[in-house]
């Protein structure tokens, strides 16, 4: 059997635009946020038992305070805050 070279491939550059690269940004932090906060509700409602109904509500809640930073309502950081202040856990790079 003889095996086939693959073609090398050309080193192409792509312009894109401070706004455009934001936008390519946000779109992923966005779809990587609520996969995020799927898996998290998943997993939390699976472990405490919640019903569908319960698991909803929580993502009602969630998505309200995302709504909230938003508007500039509260700042991420008060919401770390809050979080180390009640758990211990700290969160960094925000």
């Amino acid at each position: 059997m003889k095996r086939v070279k693959k073609p090398k491939k050309k080193n192409q550059k792509h312009n894109v635009s401070e706004k455009q690269l934001q936008r390519i940004k946000n779109k992923v932090t966005d779809d990587v946020t609520k996969k995020a906060l799927l898996l998290f509700l998943s997993a939390a409602s699976d472990e405490i038992g919640l019903t569908d109904e319960q698991a909803c509500d929580i993502f009602r809640r969630a998505n309200r305070y995302g709504e909230y930073m938003d508007d500039h309502i509260v700042r991420i950081q008060q919401l770390q805050e809050t979080i180390e202040k009640g758990t211990g856990i700290k969160f960094e790079g925000w």
